[in-house]
């Protein structure tokens, strides 16, 4: 079996070592998916497609993402002009360090792209939107980058 692997971006595809193919081979329950749905190698740890029509054996959740991080940060003033005028001013800061925070793969109700098939190899395992995006609901402070939000009040 020859192993390729074929770049994203530019589209070259170049011929890797044949000892990864053996590696892959030696673990497939069926040799006809892995050219349809090739292998993942690092290490000693390999990971093959399922038979056709067949779910695999892999447990759930067994990738784990870096977690979620996030924070949010507000500032107030208040004025008070008379007894009866008063003002507030505050500045809103969410996702202030602005980290990324990518969904799980296809983990919104709604699915990426207006309902997708997650199972689909151009879509398989596409963490490619933020949470409030993939869920159609653009919320202030629900997953997007740096949002500042400044406002007044007034009190009467």
């Amino acid at each position: 079996m020859t192993c390729t692997q074929q770049s994203g971006i530019s589209g070259l595809v170049t011929t890797l070592p044949s000892s990864l193919g053996a590696k892959c081979t030696a673990v497939a329950p069926d040799a006809g998916t892995l050219a349809v749905g090739g292998c993942y190698v690092d290490g000693n740890s390999v990971m093959v497609p399922p038979k056709n029509n067949t779910f695999g054996t892999m447990g759930r959740n067994i990738f784990r993402d870096a977690g979620f991080k996030n924070v949010d940060f507000s500032v107030f003033k208040n004025f008070k002009f008379t007894e009866r005028f008063n003002a507030q001013f505050r500045a809103e800061f969410f996702n202030l360090l602005n980290r990324p925070i990518i969904t799980n793969p296809f983990g919104s109700v709604n699915g990426y792209a207006g309902g997708s098939d997650p199972s689909g190899p151009s879509t398989f395992g596409c963490g490619c939107t933020t949470p409030d995006i993939a869920a159609g609901n653009n919320v202030v402070g629900s997953g997007d980058s740096r949002t500042v939000q400044l406002g007044l009040k007034l009190m009467f």
